[in-house]
């Protein structure tokens, strides 16, 4: 049943505030949603920590073996060995410093080559391009041959009796290898998991590389060349995520690249820069719809909603209705009911926010196909979400005194109205003449020259239902009323005479 205009209106601005409250809308990421782990204080996350833990720490390590050295080779430090015997220090030379190095720096090698080799297989070969440009692994690299040919050079002009300097080098720089070994361990493990190298990818890009690109993004071909595109590598990474159906890589390499176009494109570079992102976000809405990845979708139609709100230009808030549309009706064609609710979700976020008509009306024509589509389907419980959600719209617009949307917004409730009482579906019937109802008397308590245009609505939608189902009848008949009374109330309001004061006479 309806219900008192007055109960609607204050459930409505309750609903209002507590929206605000929850800040859902406005498309800022909260400080609960930043990567934590080794966050710097750039804010950039995760692999601006862990790049620069990577260099510290071997060159930490290096730096503390020469400081070493130097106070052993000054006299400063006391030996390590107590004996100047030749068959010792050989051993040290030998069989440790020549020997078990080799050893052990074969195996280390190999074995760290085989897994990064399989994660760049399992992802992209940029892994493997990733971790030969590190730091630890080249530092340790160097240690290890330089102690080799310190040991081997040693061996070669070996005397007797041997200097116990040269054995106390030997020692320090074998144990420096040795240490340098649980270091490498960690970073390699990190350098096999995708979502650091698409960190680290992704953090190559800036606003110089994105001016360096200008050129070719604006170019006839529209596509920028593989070798000298660097968010290409991440799309790639994050695909194969999806592929493999790896959802919580997936979910931090699409927060990672959203925070990239934020941190990247601005005013200035938006109509290209903004192109440019918007093209890989479609293209990994569609992977997702192909792979059946609901949370994707949802995720991808997310990003796009929230980049419409934060957007400066029509010509990139177009492009992010479109890509919404296009992902959003590939995911109801697959009935992914999930990425149809945010499709809806991320539209109702760019109507109400936005003042452009022409994007507007697109949006309008998107509403229609939609409520099409999810008749022909038969998608009950998806019309009673999409008419929640066009309800939701009436409030913003009457306050903004958008007649056009509202005009714009009657058909389409007219439409879903009249296919519902075709269908016979009495549980959208209902919904649509309390939405009606809503809309009606907040525009004429607005004195909105529109009210007539929904009653004319309500009387078509009438006209279709049989005569004999009281019940909806007397809902339309309650709803004509009440828009009626309230249209008299207010436009006799306004024309009223102002009365006479008399507070001067007491």
């Amino acid at each position: 049943m309806l219900t008192n205009p007055d109960e609607s209106e204050k459930q409505k601005k309750q609903f209002a505030i507590g929206e605000k409250a929850g800040d859902t809308d406005t498309g800022k990421v909260s400080p609960s949603q930043k990567p934590r782990l080794f966050k710097s204080q750039t804010g950039k996350g995760l692999t601006i920590g862990w790049e620069s833990i990577e260099k510290i720490i071997p060159l930490t390590l290096i730096g503390l073996c020469v400081f070493l050295i130097i106070l052993r080779v000054t006299r400063v430090m006391p030996g390590i060995l107590a004996t100047d015997e030749f068959e010792i220090s050989r051993t040290i030379f030998i069989d440790a410093g020549i020997g078990g190095l080799l050893a052990v720096f074969a195996i280390v090698i190999s074995l760290t080559l085989m897994g990064i080799q399989f994660a760049s297989q399992e992802y992209t070969h940029r892994v493997m391009n990733t971790y030969l440009h590190s730091v630890m692994l080249w530092s340790m690299m160097v240690v290890y041959m330089a102690t080799l040919l310190y040991n081997l050079y040693m061996t070669a002009f070996m005397k007797s009796p041997v200097n116990p300097i040269y054995a106390d080098i030997s020692v320090i720089a074998q144990s420096l290898c040795l240490i340098m070994l649980i270091p490498h361990f960690i970073i390699a493990v990190i350098h096999l998991k995708p979502d650091f190298t698409i960190d680290r990818l992704l953090n190559s890009i800036n606003t110089a590389y994105l001016n360096s690109i200008k050129d070719r993004l604006n170019s006839e071909n529209d596509r920028l060349p593989a070798e000298f595109d660097r968010l290409l590598p991440a799309v790639e990474i994050i695909e194969k995520c999806i592929e493999r159906g790896d959802r919580a890589t997936v979910r931090v390499g699409l927060n990672n690249l959203f925070a990239s176009y934020r941190r990247n494109v601005n005013p200035v570079n938006e109509e290209w820069a903004g192109k440019y992102y918007l093209d890989y976000f479609l293209r990994l809405g569609r992977e997702a719809v192909i792979e059946a990845d609901d949370d994707s979708i949802v995720q991808v139609l997310e990003i796009l909603g929230k980049i419409c709100q934060i957007s400066s230009s029509p010509t990139i808030i177009g492009i992010a209705v479109r890509n919404v549309r296009t992902i959003g009706s590939n995911a109801l064609k697959k009935e992914y009911e999930a990425g149809v609710e945010q499709m809806i979700d991320s539209l109702h976020k760019v109507v109400s926010t936005t003042d452009n008509s022409e994007i507007t009306e697109r949006i309008f024509d998107s509403y229609e196909e939609i409520a099409t589509k999810l008749f022909s389907q038969d998608k009950k419980q998806l019309i009673l979400y999409f008419l929640t959600r066009l309800t939701e719209l009436v409030e913003i617009m009457v306050e903004n005194n958008q007649t056009r949307k509202l005009e714009r917004w009657i058909a389409i409730v007219e439409n879903i109205g009249q296919q519902a009482v075709k269908q016979e579906i009495r549980e959208v019937i209902h919904p649509v003449i309390r939405s009606f109802y809503e809309a009606g008397i907040l525009t004429a308590k607005k004195n909105l020259d529109i009210s007539h245009s929904i009653i004319e609505s309500l009387v078509r939608i009438e006209h279709k239902i049989a005569r004999t189902d009281r019940e909806l009848y007397g809902e339309i008949n309650f709803a004509k009323q009440e828009i009626e009374r309230q249209v008299k109330k207010h436009t006799e309001k306004e024309q009223a005479p102002p009365g006479i004061e008399t507070s001067d006479l007491w």
